[in-house]
């Protein structure tokens, strides 16, 4: 055998305890580790393999001696220098393990570590305190020789260790512990196997020129201010020392660990690469002087967290900048070091096995490790996690926009913020900004379960001992200083995530954000350190601070009024100037957005005449109605004019339908007469937009559950719209395992060929039999133009049915709320089952709007095209009732009933009905509903060589009271206290230490009217908030239209069948809401 396969075979079984013996005898002069003598930066320490190894022989049998042959675990905890490497050899050696926990750990953290390994003996130098911790437990402790003695001594013996990798592979040779930044620390313990993955990085090859961190690093001189007592320090320190010749050099162990000091150390020692912790890497970064030593080294490394993107930068103009990634449960990734232009990203070879990048959500992905034969070896996870055939670190990725085998780290998936809507942040970009700020030490960005986020800020040492956060004045200065970088932080947030003025808490030097070891915040136990100061700036009144800044006075001009309203908007969205007809929506404003300027409309307004009226006239449905700065200040300027109601508002709504109708009815294709549609008889193709959609995802489990379905081409806007299809699926009971039956593509209806390149379209168009089209934007607020992509979108299905080769119908999922006025001139007059000519007829939103311009688009495209199209007008969908069992799938807790019934638990009051225009209950299970879809697709498979265009009313025709409902809801809530309610019967119901009351509609949306004016924050208990102008809108509303469901229910059986909502069902929903 030659002898480089010889060698690359002995990479990856080699025992890491036994290297220490082996260095010694071949190599004895190689230096080991450098470190100052007595604070004489200029006088190293040369720390050889001879002495390393006669050290951990001299120790080993000293631990014999103290120890005791009973005592198998002991812990170690001292100041950072080499006697950390020293033990862990020499307890590998006697067989026993040790446990480094680092001396950050608060006292709980310490205990439970001691507890989970059943540590009952701790070792320490006389530089670190332990009494805490023997006060809390009965405990042996021993204090351990200086560095200088154990250095010194001229013990000579040796201690054998003489195992083959075989048989000491699966031995510990330490225990190390998670970084508890999620609760209390968990011991993790660590083989002679998993340190042995390490060296089996010699074997990975080279990747375009480019070599894995290790290989990089080898025979380098290295400065390491990394924890000897973490994972990332004993990589390179002791791991990356005996496999691949790194030698380390080490601060004085004395002294805080500070930038000034580190530079001190680059000046004295002349490493080839520096190691630091990003925060110390920062504090060079901007310290004189700092950046040009940097840029005397060959490399410089960082890891443990984000670094800022400015700092970086301008290292990496000076020096190879290597970001380094690692984790005690997996050891070292397998990434590789590569040119200095992409420095944030990690490289991977792309033809790796057993790295697995998986979408969690559209352009973030989460990182796997998988098992494969040939990439085994390489991962320590598998020493770690024996039994798991994958692991998923946690760690969360975006793509290169060009190079895809790098990828960019964004944060840990436990470290999302889901606020109480439901939208979701990874806080560390944030995080990393806001860190630009010189004043700024530490910050935490927070917001779980609240309905807005807010910082946590610590300030530098020096400048924290001179404020007092207490002194409104003193803070509000502060807070002004370091706006700006708050300011660019926002620029890049989503709507939802956007810092405002009054959710700012600073820390106090006497309660110091929690760190760990590489000194990073440990985000748990900080916000438990912090909690009653989270709780009481959440409580507080929300008022904005932009008030302030921002006067809007009614009795302008309306170009003073104008500008000031786009002040107010630009300051909310974080942008610098707004189009002032731009779509408010459209530049990100969210719910949270149009709630804090409703409120500054209402709080900073001057205004003219009934102040009060004019007040009571703002709210949050007129901003929706007016979402632009032109719109809206028009609106602001007639409440302040008295004139009568004008009739030219309906009329303006009209046009504006017809308007957009007539754009996309012009140059539509024409009709194919001489070929036939898609003959009914065999199995069918569909095409189904908006598979991942609540109904959506029930259609598609509803067609792959039909024999007569052979594929399903699913178009979605998300990336990777299988991977979320199939965890929704699965999360939901439905089927998510379809092999070649479902086919998914990102598209973008609103273009082109739906954005698909030539070949994919052409597929499509040879192959779909029938069209599904369910993609549509559930908004009621929005107005009819925030609609017009969704219209467009259909016209391209309009021209992609009628040049298929099978011209393929498309059955369209409409609205109820398309003949939402129907009962303004018809009365009580069923809605037919067919086409309706009125364009006064939608109910008054651009949800409905849009829905009634799509349904006379795809009659006009019958009649001129021949494209055929059924129309379903779909009622109030329920949340799913089958999967009882299970309990899987839910109503969404965002619309209107959940909204209902978690605000009457709040309120402490439950409406006796739901108004007029809900009282009778027609709902439909969504998974009813798309049963009953399936059953009118397939009904409409026939043959035809004219262009059809078929009516469907998808209500329940069998109706029920909400009184028959209410009993089961006030089951669920019920308590203790006994009142009597305005329906006339007892219940024993008490909620948050008061009794529920059943008021009148009316009078339960006053109580939530009045709620309004309580914090933002408590809209996570009170989501119907959220939705005050709907409900509002339901007292004035009369009963709804009642629509003609006999055709439907000829055509479908699942229709026919179709029971009346129930008090069971109710009880189920209920529990999935857990409310």
């Amino acid at each position: 055998m030659h002898p480089n396969a010889m060698q690359r075979n002995k990479y990856g079984s080699r025992l890491l305890t036994k290297r220490v013996d082996e260095k010694a005898i071949n190599e004895p002069e190689q230096i080991f580790c450098s470190y100052p003598r007595a604070n004489n930066l200029n006088d190293l320490v040369d720390v050889r393999y001879r002495d390393f190894a006669r050290a951990t022989n001299h120790v080993a049998h000293w631990l014999d001696l103290k120890l005791g042959k009973y005592t198998k675990t002991f812990a170690y905890i001292g100041p950072s220098d080499v006697r950390y490497f020293i033990l862990v050899i020499a307890s590998s050696k006697t067989g026993r393990q040790i446990l480094l926990p680092s001396p950050r750990n608060s006292v709980a953290g310490q205990l439970s570590l001691l507890d989970g390994t059943k540590c009952t003996t701790i070792l320490h130098d006389w530089s670190n305190n332990v009494n805490s911790l023997a006060n809390e437990r009965d405990l042996h402790i021993l204090k351990v020789p200086s560095l200088e003695e154990i250095l010194s001594s001229d013990d000579l013996s040796v201690y054998p260790y003489d195992k083959t990798f075989d048989e000491g592979k699966t031995d510990p040779y330490v225990i190390l512990h998670t970084s508890g930044s999620t609760g209390l620390p968990k011991p993790i313990s660590l083989l002679q196997g998993a340190a042995a993955t390490f060296d089996a990085h010699h074997n990975l090859p080279d990747y375009r020129g480019n070599r894995v961190l290790l290989k990089y690093l080898e025979g380098k001189r290295i400065l390491c201010t990394l924890p000897p007592f973490h994972g990332a320090g004993i990589s390179i320190g002791l791991i990356g020392a005996l496999f691949f010749d790194i030698s380390t050099i080490w601060a004085p162990s004395n002294q805080p660990l500070n930038s000034s000091l580190i530079q001190k150390v680059l000046d004295s020692a002349h490493p080839h690469v520096a190691f630091l912790a990003p925060s110390m890497l920062e504090e060079i970064g901007v310290s004189e002087g700092g950046i040009s030593r940097l840029s005397k080294l060959e490399a410089v490394c960082y890891g443990g967290g984000p670094l800022s993107p400015g700092i970086g930068n301008k290292i990496a103009k000076v020096t190879h900048l290597v970001n380094a990634l690692g984790t005690t449960e997996v050891g070292m990734m397998p990434f590789y070091v590569h040119a200095k232009d992409s420095w944030e990203y990690f490289q991977y070879d792309p033809q790796m096995k057993g790295i697995e990048f998986r979408e969690r959500e559209e352009g973030v992905y989460e990182l796997f490790l998988v098992r494969h034969p040939s990439t085994d070896p390489y991962h320590c996870a598998w020493w770690t996690f024996p039994n798991s055939e994958e692991y998923s670190t946690k760690d969360l990725y975006t793509k290169h926009p060009v190079k895809p085998d790098m990828w960019l780290n964004i944060g840990r998936a436990d470290d999302i913020i889901v606020f109480s809507n439901g939208e979701k942040l990874n806080p560390s970009s944030m995080e990393l900004i806001l860190e630009e700020e010189p004043k700024i030490k530490g910050v935490l960005i927070i917001g779980q379960s609240r309905f807005e986020p807010a910082i946590l800020i610590e300030l530098r040492d020096d400048i924290a001992a001179d404020f007092d956060p207490k002194i409104e004045q003193i803070k509000k200065q502060m807070i002004d200083s370091i706006w700006w970088v708050v300011e660019k932080a926002n620029r890049n947030a989503p709507g939802h995530a956007k810092l405002s003025k009054d959710k700012i808490i600073f820390t106090v030097p006497e309660k110091p954000m929690s760190r760990a070891g590489k000194d990073t915040i440990q985000r748990q136990a900080t916000l438990k350190l912090y909690s009653t100061e989270i709780e009481n700036i959440y409580h507080n009144r929300d008022i904005d601070q932009t008030a302030n800044d921002v006067k809007i006075e009614l009795n302008e001009d309306a170009e003073k009024l104008q500008s000031a309203i786009s002040n107010a908007v630009e300051k909310i969205l974080g942008c610098d100037t707004i189009n002032p007809d731009k779509e408010f929506f459209a530049s990100g404003m969210d719910s949270l957005s149009v709630m804090r300027l409703t409120r500054q409309l209402k709080a900073s307004a001057v205004l003219s005449g009934d102040a009060t009226l004019i007040r009571s006239k703002i709210d949050s449905q007129m901003i929706y109605s007016n979402p632009t700065v032109n719109r809206l200040t028009y609106a602001m300027k007639a409440i302040t004019i008295s004139t009568s109601e004008s009739t030219s508002k309906d009329e303006d709504r009209e046009c504006a339908m017809k308007e957009m109708l007539n754009k996309y009815t012009k140059n539509l294709p024409q009709p194919h007469a001489a070929e036939p549609h898609f003959e009914g008889d065999g199995r069918i193709t569909v095409l189904l937009t908006g598979s991942t959609g609540s109904l959506g995802t029930y259609i598609l489990h509803a067609l792959l559950s039909n024999d007569r379905v052979e594929k399903v081409f699913c178009l979605n806007r998300s990336i990777d719209g299988e991977n979320r299809q199939k965890k929704i699926n699965k999360d939901r009971g439905l089927i998510f395992e379809w092999g070649h039956r479902a086919l998914f593509f990102q598209t973008n209806l609103a273009r082109k060929k739906f954005g698909l390149d030539d070949e994919v379209y052409e597929r499509l168009r040879q192959e779909t039999s029938f069209v599904i089209h369910n993609q549509w934007q559930v908004n009621f607020n929005l107005s009819l133009e925030s609609f017009e992509p969704h219209v467009e979108g259909t016209r391209h299905l309009i021209d992609f049915s009628a040049a298929s080769a099978q011209h393929a119908p498309i059955f369209f999922t409409s609205s109820v709320g398309a003949v939402g006025e129907w009962r303004l001139k018809n009365g009580d007059i069923l809605v037919p089952e067919e086409s309706i000519d009125d364009f006064s007829v939608p109910g008054y939103s651009g949800y409905s709007e849009s829905k009634y311009i799509t349904e006379r688009l795809l009659e006009v495209a019958g009649k001129q095209s021949g494209v055929c199209s059924a129309i379903c007008r779909v009622g109030q969908i329920a949340g799913p009732v089958c999967f009882a069992e299970s309990r899987m799938g839910m109503w969404n807790k965002q619309e209107w009933l959940p909204s209902i019934i978690a605000s009457s638990k709040f309120l402490g009051a439950i409406p006796n009905s739901l108004g007029g225009s809900q009282d009778e209950i027609s709902w439909v299970p969504v998974n009813m509903l798309a049963n009953i879809i399936v059953d009118l697709v397939l009904n409409d498979c026939s043959a035809s060589r004219d262009g059809w265009t078929r009516y469907y009313h998808t209500i329940n025709p069998r109706t029920c009271k909400w009184s028959d409902l209410l009993p089961a809801i006030m089951d669920h809530f019920q308590k203790s206290a006994s009142f009597q309610g305005t329906t006339g019967r007892n219940y024993n119901i008490e909620v948050n230490g008061h009794p529920m009351k059943v008021v009148s509609f009316g009078a339960w949306v006053k109580l939530l009217e009045e709620s309004s004016q309580r914090p933002l924050s408590e809209v996570a208990y009170n989501p119907g908030l959220k939705l005050l102008s709907f409900y509002q809108s339901m007292t004035q509303g009369s009963a709804s239209a009642r629509l003609d469901t006999k055709n439907t229910s000829k055509v479908s059986k699942t229709m026919r069948t179709l029971q009346p909502v129930s008090p069971e069902w109710m009880r189920l929903w209920l529990d999935q809401w857990q409310f």
